[in-house]
């Protein structure tokens, strides 16, 4: 098998995203040795577990009320007590960024499969419409690792242009509020980008190469997407609803402002635009310009949450506040004016079917 530069970049970033996985593994199990108790060698859930109860004991009350007795740990063996609330959420950040890097390690790996397995497969079933909707999305870690970023959100997209091409098929590009600089708001379609970060950067890179390219193509920019996710990862709106279950309150930002779309609204949306086979650029964001500390409290009145888990706060206060965006609302005309069904659907009615879903018996 031949391999192309952008294979060789990949297989690079892997190695590394491994070794840089498997050190903060092995730090967070030490830091949950030191101010837990814990001892002996024990699997990625126990740790999962150590990471979301202050103790054992907590831990197994809860299991023994919902009599999965199955669940409830040795306390001898399996036993934590964390030392401080502060440090049992200091050790769960540290086990998601390992986690996050060690999974980053099989999406390389997966992506340089995409170069030669991808291509084949689209040739062979020759679809009239490709939809790229995956990147490296995470702000933060973008900034930390600027060559994956690269590899999976630039030169991915230049794969899969060029088989967009030779089959001319519509290719429909997600791309994202995020090419913009987050000052002023409400961006337009014809607005020209400004990133001011390594995420934004690498999707307006990727935007330029579709724009340039020979196929009918629709760059889609997503906003700030929430609602019950029922595929690859969690959305913001799902991480909220994990830690109010747990009785953990949550800071939110009252001065980061966006424009916040449901998952049924612009998978809605996105359909019609294949359908439709519209092109050029659209925004695709809810008719609400709210903040994250907005957001919630919607979420909460949709699920009957207390409201008192909701605590503001100000983007001032994040160690990165440099980096991100204040406005990145979006001038959403366009979208009510093709679509107006998605266009005006509030987060607080999809709130509202989500939770009628969940509630559901199985």
């Amino acid at each position: 098998m031949a391999f192309l530069g952008t294979d060789l970049l990949l297989i690079g970033s892997a190695l590394s995203l491994s070794h840089h996985g498997h050190q903060l593994r092995n730090d967070y199990e030490a830091f949950a040795a030191a101010h837990a108790g814990v001892s002996g060698s024990h699997g990625k859930e126990f740790y999962i577990d150590v990471a979301n109860w202050i103790s054992v004991f907590d831990y197994n009350e809860q299991r023994m009320a919902d009599r999965s007795f199955g669940a409830v740990y040795d306390t001898e063996t399996e036993y934590w007590m964390w030392d401080s609330e502060g440090n049992r959420a200091r050790m769960d950040e540290m086990r998601l960024t390992s986690d996050r890097s060690l999974n980053r390690v099989i999406y390389a790996v997966a992506l340089i499969g995409v170069n030669h397995e991808a291509r084949e497969v689209i040739r062979t079933f020759r679809p009239t419409t490709i939809v790229h909707a995956a990147a490296l999305s995470k702000v933060l870690e973008c900034e930390q690792h600027p060559v994956s970023a690269h590899d999976q959100n630039v030169a991915v997209t230049e794969t899969l242009l060029r088989v967009a091409e030779e089959i001319k098929s519509h290719f429909v590009y997600i791309s994202t509020d995020q090419v913009f600089s987050g000052v002023d708001g409400n961006y337009t379609e014809i607005d020209l980008p400004t990133p001011t970060h390594v995420y934004g950067k690498t999707k307006y890179a990727a935007e330029q190469l579709v724009t340039q390219a020979n196929s009918d193509y629709l760059i889609a920019r997503s906003n700030n997407i929430v609602g019950r996710n029922v595929g690859w990862g969690t959305s913001f709106t799902d991480g909220l609803l994990e830690k109010w279950l747990r009785n953990q309150s949550v800071d939110l930002f009252t001065d980061q402002i966006r424009s916040p779309i449901h998952l049924r609204a612009i998978t809605d949306g996105l359909c019609n635009c294949i359908y439709q086979r519209v092109s050029g650029i659209l925004h695709l964001g809810g008719p609400e310009k709210l903040s994250r500390y907005d957001t919630a409290r919607k979420l909460a009145a949709a699920y009957g949450l207390p409201l008192d888990l909701i605590k503001s706060a100000s983007m001032s206060s994040h160690p990165q506040a440099h980096t991100l965006h204040k406005d990145g609302t979006f001038d959403t005309i366009k979208f009510q004016s093709l679509f107006p069904e998605q266009g005006y659907f509030t987060i607080l009615d999809g709130f509202r079917l989500d939770r009628g879903f969940a509630l559901q018996p199985s």
